[in-house]
């Protein structure tokens, strides 16, 4: 018999193992499933793979507290590391190496004390929700209609439990390419069998049997899981559509919820506001009503809570090392609080926390705190300070903002329990221990100060202390106030409500939606002498960037620990054995530095592939090749967190998308707080509905007419406006497709939401039912006329006779005129824009593309999506196809070329950089799949091929396309454009 291994032996062997070996392991005997299963062993792959859950599973599962408790040790792991370095002493009474933080610790630690959780079956109840979010994508790529009930049902029954492997989905689809990538898979080239049979060899077999694609919930969690060669760009598209449903949902129910609560404490609350403290009214929920805004553009309200809680952190560490040692830990006097609050804005201006200026104030991301951590640091004064009070009230200080006009400063209370200022408080009778601060003012002027020296690393200009803005006290806001010629008994010296911030933040978007101009700021005249001086400004930022994280100074430290810095050995181990997993030799390990750094390359690879246009004529590498030299670059920089990369990555001008998200971000905070909304409203809102976010119909439905579904997305009888039975005589009109329009007709307020005026309620129960006929439907097929033996003999009405339509879809072509670059989403085989379009833009005047066809109007006009992100409406004599190979991703090997006899045409080597930006623009995997570098076209997706059924198969060789005409064409009338769209 052969020898049998201690329990411990066999238990220390498996924590080797990663959880995919774990479950082969438990199924060899009954002593190894016991022991495989032990939760201790499933702790660290769970928390690396689930971050976020919905929050009732979570507080039944007990990992809500457990998830705090894990952050809270592993800022401490990192912060006791980073004071190491800089030899910089700890506390010695405690075993924290923060003086001033706090994180809500002590509900933190009683987790420990709670019953163990079983991580084992966590980790496979997890695993079989994400498998069927998995599946549920797929289904969205394969679908052409129907496709609202399946993702309400999939938001109804999961919520945020299906968005860690939806975020896992979408890094992995937007990362670099596995290889070469030509739109099919690797080492093949097509399957000859299907489910149905043979298919020709000609035809793309991925097209028809999607099954290449598909991964498991497993493989999709896993860093080093890139993107489909064959399916990137449908699978990226709805992926992400689904998660931003799920972050609006959230959204949309966090202000209902706020505006419900404040209704109930209006309404309930018998104390008076005087005797509430800090704790009734706590900051935080300041912090998390703005926050709610970034939902709506892809951000997450947990993201700006660990951002917060990373910098507090950080911002302990520089206190400790920049302030006098004899200041106690706990601030308890007034000075004290005001030298703490004004050093958290100096550790600010040291990392890039400003007040935009000029040009930058009315840029869209400053208004969205997820972008504000990393690009946007340049921002606005409501989001620069509801930063700052998210720090200061993590260090001890009670910080909050203020709806003051004109401008945003920070309420400042010294003691946490102080009670708030009542609404007959004036400034005199308030609690003394109070000041204010102007932080954008603040740190704009520290920003520009800061000058360290090889001596002192917080060392600024002599002229510092004259220019440093005054910490305002009662007497100088009282002098404010005055001047502005209001009462001093008003409310703009107080902590403001949640909702009213949240309102002021939607007021701005607004007003930078309005500024938000179509075509980048560097493009206008004014605009490209601000880039040049924006371009100096950003050398020199970076120049002092550098030299900053060169500095003996613990909070960079700390970050870039934070961020997956190691010390040179560990860097060289990781990126072997992270290199050999993505070549897939290995397994890579269930270390949560060691993922926290793939899926940051993950990220970053695509961008990084972009920045370097040389790499486009050198053979094309593969990913684990991409990845040392990644490392390479974090190492020789020292610069973990990508700051100095950030300050170039700014963004300038903003897709039509994100407008729109903007704009519906705005309009929910003001109709869902104010819990209210007019008739004049409705058309509004419907729109945003019914043009972008159709995904929303059914919590619209909700919150704005009482209509309430089942867990399928179905309607449930007697929901929404009380609709019934049917009474005789009734006009079957009414009655459309599980929504009774005569229920939301007869129901005005009675049937529940925020839509309380009958009338209105109709117009938009209509709007929203339209939005669920058009997702039922079909997408509509555009035949090709029948070919004739003869090519192009004579002109032919549109519709009949011989094919007149050049080009298909997925062309990529430049403009004659323009020359831009951009790719056909559709055509029509005439002009079929409005009559005036055609007026204005001359369209009647442009010739055609072949002397036997009419030009004008009567020739074939192409739908077509441009590097810029503009969609235009191009005829066919403007438009020039490019012929293939454009490799954007690297030559291929000398071999492959010699082998297919293939050279690199000279214009793709400038094509690089508009099909970069092209391909990562949104809604273009509405129409294609992937891009084939060998063909130099876009690959159609399901939609696509439906839409376009006799377009040439994605396999065939290009027609004979060659644009007829000669020189001849160009003197028979003026090169015209009609390049717009309308």
């Amino acid at each position: 018999m052969a020898p049998v291994l201690p329990d411990e032996v066999v238990y220390h062997i498996f924590t080797y193992l990663e959880p995919h070996s774990l479950g082969i392991t438990l199924q060899c005997s009954t002593a190894f499933y016991r022991i495989a299963t032990a939760p201790p062993l499933w702790e660290v792959p769970y928390f690396l793979r689930w971050t976020t859950g919905d929050p009732r599973r979570e507080a039944v599962r007990g990992t809500d507290r457990w998830k705090r408790y894990r952050k809270l040790r592993r800022l401490a792991e990192h912060a006791t590391r980073a004071a190491e370095e800089k030899g910089m002493k700890t506390a010695s009474t405690s075993q924290s190496p923060f003086h001033y933080l706090n994180l809500d610790e002590g509900s933190v630690r009683s987790a420990t004390s709670a019953p163990s959780i079983d991580f084992y079956r966590l980790f496979l109840e997890r695993i079989r929700i994400d498998q069927e979010v998995l599946d549920s994508v797929y289904d969205q790529v394969e679908a052409t209609h129907d496709r609202i009930p399946p993702i309400t049902s999939l938001a109804r029954r999961f919520g945020n439990d299906a968005k860690d492997v939806l975020t896992a989905v979408v890094e992995a689809q937007s990362s670099c390419p596995s290889w070469a990538c030509n739109g099919l898979p690797h080492g093949t080239e097509t399957k000859k069998t299907h489910d149905r049979g043979k298919l020709p060899e000609t035809k793309d077999a991925l097209a028809y049997n999607t099954d290449g694609y598909r991964i498991s919930a497993y493989q999709a969690h896993l860093p080093t899981s890139l993107r489909s060669e064959t399916h990137h760009l449908v699978i990226l598209h709805h992926a992400r559509e689904i998660l931003e449903h799920l972050q609006r949902r959230e959204a949309m129910q966090g202000m209902s919820d706020m505006a419900y609560l404040k209704t109930v404490a209006d309404t309930s609350d018998a104390r008076p506001r005087s005797s509430r403290t800090s704790h009734d009214f706590l900051p935080k929920q300041t912090e998390r009503a703005v926050s709610l805004l970034t939902m709506f553009r892809g951000g997450e309200v947990t993201y700006v809570e660990e951002q917060l809680d990373i910098l507090a952190a950080a911002c302990d560490l520089y206190l400790q090392q920049r302030l006098p040692p004899t200041i106690p830990a706990t601030s308890s006097t007034l000075e004290t609080a005001k030298l703490k609050a004004t050093a958290i804005c100096d550790f600010l201006a040291d990392h890039g926390f400003r007040g935009a200026r000029d040009d930058l104030f009315h840029d869209l991301d400053n208004h969205f705190l997820h972008h504000c951590f990393t690009t946007n640091r340049e921002t606005l004064p409501l989001s620069l300070t509801l930063i700052f009070c998210g720090i200061a009230n993590r260090l001890g200080l009670t910080a909050s903002l203020c709806n003051f006009p004109m401008r945003i400063i920070a309420f400042i209370s010294t003691y946490p329990t102080a009670p708030l200022p009542s609404s007959t408080d004036t400034l005199e009778s308030a609690h003394p221990d109070l000041f204010w601060l102007d932080v954008c003012e603040y740190t704009t002027v520290a920003y520009d100060a800061h000058e360290p020296t090889p001596t002192d690393p917080f060392a600024r200009k002599e002229s510092w202390l004259q220019q440093r803005p005054p910490i305002l006290d009662r007497n100088d806001l009282t002098e404010w106030i005055g001047r502005m010629g209001v009462p001093p008994s008003d409310d703009f010296w107080r902590p403001a409500e949640p909702g009213v911030m949240a309102q002021r933040a939607a007021r701005n978007i607004f007003g930078s939606v309005q500024r938000a101009q179509i075509t980048p700021r560097n493009q206008h005249p004014v605009g490209q002498a601000r880039s040049a001086l924006r371009a100096m400004e950003l050398n020199r930022r970076r120049a002092r960037l550098e030299q900053q994280w060169k500095d003996e100074r613990v909070d960079y430290a700390f970050l870039n620990s934070m961020n997956g810095r190691t010390d040179p050995r560990q860097q060289r181990d990781t990126a072997d054995r992270v290199a050999a997993a993505l070549a897939g030799k290995i397994a890579i390990d269930e270390d949560e530095t060691i993922w926290h750094i793939v899926k940051s390359w993950r990220r970053e690879s695509m961008p990084t592939l972009i920045s370097q246009p040389d790499s486009w004529v050198l053979p094309a590498q593969p990913p684990s090749s991409h990845f040392r030299s990644w490392m390479a670059a974090r190492a020789d920089d020292n610069d973990w967190t990508l700051s100095r990369i950030h300050l170039q990555r700014r963004a300038d001008h903003w897709s039509e998308h994100e407008r729109q998200a903007a704009k519906y971000a705005a309009l929910n905070a003001f109709l869902r707080i104010n819990a209210q909304m007019i008739a004049r409203e409705v058309d509004w809102f419907a729109g945003f509905v019914q043009s972008y976010f159709m995904l929303d119909v059914e919590v619209v439905e909700r919150d704005f007419l009482g209509m309430e579904h089942g867990e399928d997305g179905e309607r449930l009888d007697g929901g929404g406006g009380g609709a019934g039975s049917e009474e005789e005589g009734s006009e079957s009109s009414d009655e459309e497709e599980g929504i009774s329009i005569r229920g939301v007709r007869d129901g005005g307020g009675e049937g529940g939401g925020i839509l309380t005026n009958a009338n209105a309620r109709v117009v938009l129960g209509r709007m929203l039912q339209a939005v669920r006929v058009k997702d039922g439907e079909a997408p509509r097929i555009n035949r090709r006329a029948q070919k004739t033996t003869s090519k192009r003999s004579s002109p032919s009405p549109a519709g009949l006779g011989e094919d007149q339509v050049a080009h298909r879809v997925g062309t990529v072509f430049r403009h004659r005129t323009y020359r831009y670059a951009g790719s056909i989403l559709g055509w029509d085989p005439h002009c079929a824009a409005p009559e005036d379009w055609i007026v204005n833009m001359g369209v009647d005047r442009l010739p055609s593309s072949h002397p036997t066809q009419p030009g004008g109007r009567h020739q074939p006009f192409y739908h077509s999506q441009v590097a810029d992100g503009t969609r235009r409406y191009v005829a066919e004599v403007n438009v020039e196809p490019i012929r293939g190979p454009i490799w954007i991703y690297g030559l291929p090997s000398s071999l492959d070329r010699a082998e297919n006899g293939e050279s690199v045409v000279e214009e793709a080597k400038v094509l690089g950089n508009s099909i970069h930006r092209m391909l990562q623009l949104r809604g273009l995997g509405e129409y294609f799949r992937c891009f084939d570098q060998r063909k130099g076209r876009l690959r159609k997706n399901a939609d696509a091929r439906v839409m376009f059924p006799d377009d040439v198969s994605d396999d065939e060789d290009e027609e004979g396309d060659a644009m007829v005409g000669g020189d001849e064409e160009e003197d028979v009338a003026e090169r015209l454009s009609e390049d717009a769209s309308w």
